[in-house]
């Protein structure tokens, strides 16, 4: 099944459900549909090497893309754009398991395990403090919704699995790029802000592992 007709199913379990739409809401997520490519994200001109279909937004407007109707891309609005899953499915496992993807986007995080699990639970305290403070459901039917919707969809919830989809599709060749004019604007970072440079280290390691 092709990225958009998958991510319809997901859109369609999410939005009849509003429990559980909050809840994906306080991991950084929220569906929209009037995000025009050439007014809201290439603004200034720049061309990419995928295709974008622009589906969500986080709180401080950035946008996740399908790319090539299959990856899930992430173009942030202080300009670092990437690929962050592999398919539209571990987008949303992502999202249910390891809560707001975006705070995974530190260099070091995916240096070894142990980095990446102390970012989890950082984001999962974060994640659990906003819905007791501001969820408009009780704890308890928030949780719920959320376990059904990682067990409906057999999506994984072992730390290492995610840390190793995650990192996976951070090094997907070739990246994800933005390139506008370089005698008019800055050209744009990768989601770390590294240059690439922390994304080619994983690569490195990578290969050599292999």
């Amino acid at each position: 099944m092709l990225g958009k007709d998958q991510l319809e199913i997901y859109k369609k379990q999410i939005k009849n459900n509003p429990q559980l739409e909050e809840v994906l809401s306080f991991c950084n997520f929220e569906f929209r549909d009037n995000i025009d490519v050439k007014e809201d994200i290439l603004i200034c001109g720049e061309e990419s090497n995928y295709e974008i279909y622009p589906f969500g937004k986080d709180g401080c407007g950035c946008t996740y893309a399908l790319l090539n109707n299959q990856y899930v891309g992430f173009i942030s609005s202080a300009g670092g754009c990437g690929i962050i899953a592999n398919n539209i499915k571990d987008f949303f496992n992502f999202l249910a398991v390891i809560k707001n993807i975006e705070s995974y986007f530190v260099k070091g995080v995916f240096d070894n395990l142990e980095n990446f699990n102390d970012t989890f639970k950082m984001a999962s305290e974060d994640f659990l403090d906003s819905i007791t403070r501001f969820g408009n459901y009780s704890y308890d039917v928030s949780i719920q919704a959320l376990e059904k919707f990682i067990i409906d969809n057999g999506f994984v919830t072992d730390n290492a699995i995610m840390y190793e989809k995650l990192k996976s599709a951070l090094i997907t060749e070739p990246s994800f790029v933005l390139r506008a004019d370089p005698s008019e604007y800055e050209p744009w970072d990768d989601v770390f802000y590294t240059n690439q440079k922390y994304i080619n280290e994983l690569r490195e390691k990578k290969v050599n592992h292999d």
